[in-house]
């Protein structure tokens, strides 16, 4: 493979230095995972500055998050240096929630000083009450939405702490995708929205650095690996990871 000169001069070439690189070939999903934890923000009344990323020590929410990308959320969540000292994940699959516990334990969470908690919400009266109970009825800072369903949204709404952020992160096909929305919760506990969809180079080079320590991106890579590389183009040699700046495949 020849490099253009310019693709090096210009920072598109990113180097791995890990072993495993069927973990580096995760680094665009977990770019966009990434992304979506560093797009979340805080604020302090009357101090006119975001805080960027999510509350440090605060509760997490990810909901409809036992599918393929949200297990990278979960393993960012306790691996990523992000420390929240709640993690909850939330879904209505038994099979998807039991595979993704036994790829992040909640032992591995608490010898990491994190509470993880998992939830299937299918068939609760109130899953709203249940899963704010987990939080002593304070609510989560930050919740994560992993499908494009109103009622996870609406659900959502109802979790958020007081400055809470919820990242829509789900890509909805519907242009009209409409959901209700608590605005009193806006005016007076300045909750908020976000909606994120890829990442920087910053959040790539971050992926990439994770998977080469070998402290991301396994337990998402063991998830889909076999069915991914079946539809892939055999390779060889696989040494070097190329990102093109600012074009970014949307997870």
């Amino acid at each position: 493979m020849i490099i253009p000169e310019i693709a090096i001069n210009l920072g598109c070439v990113l180097p791995y230095h890990g072993s495993y690189f069927a973990a580096a070939s995760l680094a665009e999903p977990m770019c966009c995972i990434i992304g979506a934890y560093h797009a979340n923000y805080h604020t302090t009344q009357y101090v006119y500055e975001h805080r960027m990323g999510v509350k440090p020590g605060g509760n997490i929410a990810l909901l409809a998050c036992a599918g393929p990308m949200g297990i990278g959320a979960i393993d960012y969540a306790i691996n990523g240096g992000i420390q929240p000292s709640r993690v909850v994940v939330v879904d209505i699959d038994d099979k998807r929630l039991a595979q993704v516990q036994k790829l992040l334990p909640v032992d591995l969470a608490a010898s990491k000083g994190i509470e993880l908690v998992y939830v299937n919400t299918k068939g609760m009266s109130d899953p709203v009450q249940t899963l704010r109970a987990l939080t002593g009825d304070v609510g989560f800072d930050d919740i994560f939405v992993y499908a494009a369903v109103p009622a996870v949204v609406e659900m959502a709404d109802e979790l958020l702490a007081e400055d809470g952020c919820l990242n829509f992160f789900a890509g909805p096909t519907d242009k009209n995708f409409k959901v209700p929305f608590n605005f009193y919760n806006v005016h007076y506990n300045s909750t908020h929205v976000v909606g994120t969809s890829g990442g920087s180079t910053d959040d790539m080079k971050e992926a990439i650095a994770l998977s080469a320590t070998g402290s991301c991106s396994r337990p998402l890579w063991s998830r889909i690996s076999v069915g991914w590389m079946r539809c892939q183009i055999p390779c060889s040699i696989c040494r070097i990871s190329l990102a093109v700046k600012n074009s970014f495949i949307t997870a």
